[in-house]
């Protein structure tokens, strides 16, 4: 990943938790975790264009179009 976007806290209304930070060394802990959602985001990104071409060639199969 290279462009990181970076993204202010927001918590939920009547949420007790207003902040969020690496203290008491959670600062690996919470980079593991990022890295874990951000890796299965990126494998549901992959999944979900890949059905889509699949989809696009069955599609296109059904209709007698030609695929590319």
């Amino acid at each position: 990943f290279t462009n990181l976007v970076q993204y202010q806290f927001e918590p939920c209304l009547g949420d007790t938790c207003n902040k969020l930070t690496s203290d008491h060394n959670a600062g690996p802990d919470l980079e593991k975790e990022a890295r874990k959602w951000s890796t299965r985001v990126a494998k549901e990104t992959r999944s979900i264009r890949d059905y889509y071409r699949q989809m696009t060639v069955v599609q296109s199969i059904k209709t007698g179009d030609r695929v590319s």
